[in-house]
């Protein structure tokens, strides 16, 4: 069990932060399968600072979808704070996440993300400065170090900072997703540490989690890549963790079901042009797979309707059976 200001996780599920992925419609999924924290995507502090239209869109969220954690990176400590704030009077988020971890070239190259992992004096500016700034539990994601494993030392920084809550990703920046997450540090950072410890990276079933919740003894794990085209993996690893009962993953017309959840979800958020072309970042996910899908991609990738592309996946799901009904979101 989790506790993170008010509110209690019993089985420390968490979605992790995407980029282009965690929108509203893909939390709201999420939490219908069982996740108990969502993250927005990555937002900039600049941005927000500015009070710029486009990326204070990023912020909204529905009431289910709380408890929810607002991300915010940035490299400036007065930005960071100014953003903090405004993120905490305006939105009211849970709790209000620090990006310590995207190793994306034009992250890196502000000063920003995992960049700041490799300046522990520059890192404890920017977290002191967002901390002492908001009155909500601020949480950190970090990956293990830059280029070298020194997770611990970082840890340590960020808890004498204020940090009430760390994830960490199983792998340095400059590993990025090219080796298989390392998880043999996560043991040793909770055992010198007072406060909870997420763990990230390469977690896709509920022996996974069940691992590193119950032997490793962390007290929560997040999920990221493991829950593209797949938000039901929460409810497998509940189901797991809580009755030690396998799940089995949906059949294909009941994957394109949830599939067409998300589309009439975002549609209503955002409107049919941005969903046609939001939702192709996480089509190739929910489909792949799929018998007789391999052509249907090609023509969902390069259509610019909604109507054609709805079309297209009742098509696919016609011709897969019939699927059992599946529970909507909330």
């Amino acid at each position: 069990m989790l506790k993170i200001g008010n509110n209690i996780l019993h089985n420390g599920l968490v979605l992790a932060p995407l980029a282009g992925i965690t929108d509203s419609s893909f939390r709201r999924l999420c939490k219908s399968y069982g996740a108990e924290l969502v993250f927005t995507e990555m937002v900039s502090s600049e941005g927000i600072r500015r009070r710029m239209r486009k990326t204070l869109r990023y912020l909204h969220f529905t009431e289910v979808e709380r408890p929810l954690g607002i991300q915010i990176f940035g490299s400036s400590p007065e930005s960071m704070k100014e953003a903090a704030c405004i993120v905490e009077e305006d939105f009211h988020p849970d709790i209000l996440d620090i990006n310590l971890g995207c190793s994306v070239k034009k992250v890196i190259k502000t000063g920003a993300g995992a960049a700041l992992l490799k300046d522990t004096a520059a890192l404890e500016k920017v977290v002191n400065g967002v901390v002492s700034a908001v009155d909500i539990p601020v949480s950190a994601k970090i990956r293990l170090g830059w280029k070298h494993n020194n997770a611990l030392e970082l840890s340590k920084i960020l808890e004498n900072c204020g940090v009430s809550l760390l994830t960490i990703h199983a792998r340095t920046a400059k590993d990025g997703f090219s080796k298989k997450a390392d998880w043999s540090l996560f043991e040793k950072i909770k055992k010198n540490i007072g406060i909870p410890l997420i763990a990230n990276g390469d977690i896709e079933t509920g022996m996974d989690a069940s691992y590193l919740l119950n032997e490793i003894g962390v007290d929560g794990v997040m999920i990221g890549r493991g829950a593209l085209g797949r938000p039901w993996i929460f409810e497998i690893i509940k189901g797991f963790l809580e009755k030690h009962v396998r799940i089995k993953e949906p059949a294909p017309k009941e994957r394109l079901d949830v599939l067409l959840r998300q589309i009439a979800l975002m549609n209503e958020n955002i409107g049919e042009q941005k969903t046609v072309s939001r939702i192709k970042k996480q089509l190739y996910y929910y489909i792949k797979g799929i018998p007789k899908s391999k052509e249907i991609l090609v023509n969902l990738f390069t259509t610019k309707s909604l109507d054609g592309m709805l079309s297209l996946i009742h098509g696919l799901a016609d011709s897969n059976g019939v699927a059992k009904p599946v529970s909507r979101p909330r």
